[in-house]
């Protein structure tokens, strides 16, 4: 996959996680007011709430648009289709927790250092 397209795959699963994000709050929303609504008496409100729970559960498809997305990009970047030198770097990368260097050990480093000596 070309580093354009891989980019624009990328792009469109955030643009789909943005769109699922910003209705699934705008239900949550308007469900509250529901609630408010229906403990002032507005018994219609309840059938509203009603509706807008099953209103989320259709929301909810947009994972198994995302799962698509994230299979597409897996595959792309399988170790076999990257070259030999990028995998390294894959092996390589940052440490998990409790491996690598402790924050301590790194801090102490950094404040023993100074930037302006120059070794000869």
């Amino acid at each position: 996959m070309a580093a354009a397209a891989f980019a624009d795959l990328v792009s469109e699963i955030r643009q789909e996680l943005a769109t699922a994000t910003e209705a699934l709050l705008a239900v949550h929303e308007a469900g509250l007011d529901d609630i408010a609504r229906f403990r002032d008496g507005d018994d219609a409100a309840l059938c509203r709430l009603e509706g807008r729970l099953l209103g989320l559960l259709e929301l909810c498809a947009f994972e198994d648009v995302i799962g698509q997305r994230l299979t597409q990009l897996s595959g792309a970047i399988s170790p076999a289709s990257l070259p030999a030198s990028g995998v390294v770097k894959l092996e390589n990368g940052p440490a998990l927790r409790g491996q690598g260097l402790a924050q301590a050990d790194i801090d102490d480093l950094l404040s023993t250092h100074d930037p302006r000596a120059v070794s000869d």
